[in-house]
């Protein structure tokens, strides 16, 4: 998501990333746009250079929250950092659409899995191409054990809300 679509530096515009579930909608986090206008933000889709890609634009989102709160739900969790933005436009369905696993963190343990996103490198430049770092999934108790230790304490982490991933060597996600 970009949210100066006029300026011509995009990679310093992007704000976040969201996945693709049909073809008028984007899976995203609600803290990416709980501050902007609709009017203001441009989606990329079909590229992994903020150049290449085509441009959308919103027609309206809504976050988990409010859409449990209209629905009379009850929330299970304090936060929920999820929203649901619905385009203007259709994506053509040479764009492949997002696969979302509805398993439980349990059932990705020990399997390596690929995360990606826009950032900087390592010298901290903006970077207009996707990056991606393959992780392995760790269980809790190995991923508190291994941040006590360097810590020098004991942690506790909340297990429904948080996967733990290891990289070799090594991997930095902000």
């Amino acid at each position: 998501m970009r949210i100066n679509h006029l300026n011509p530096d995009p990679q310093m515009d992007h704000i976040c990333m969201g996945s693709l579930i049909s073809r008028k909608h984007i899976l995203t986090s609600e803290h990416c746009i709980s501050t902007e206008s609709p009017e203001g933000i441009q989606i990329i889709v079909g590229s992994t250079n903020l150049y290449e890609g085509n441009a959308y634009f919103i027609y309206w989102w809504i976050s988990y929250d409010q859409w449990a709160t209209v629905r009379e739900i009850q929330l299970e969790f304090l936060e929920n950092d999820v929203a649901i933005i619905r385009l203007l436009n259709i994506v053509p369905a040479t764009i492949n659409l997002a696969r979302i696993s509805a398993g439980h963190n349990t059932d990705f343990y020990n399997i390596v899995v690929q995360t990606v996103g826009w950032g900087s490198e390592n010298d901290s430049v903006a970077n207009n191409r996707l990056q991606a770092v393959s992780l392995r999934v760790i269980t809790k108790e190995n991923c508190e054990s291994r941040i006590g230790r360097l810590l020098n304490q004991e942690i506790y982490i909340e297990e429904q809300q948080t996967v733990c991933t290891i990289a070799n060597p090594y991997a930095l996600l902000r």
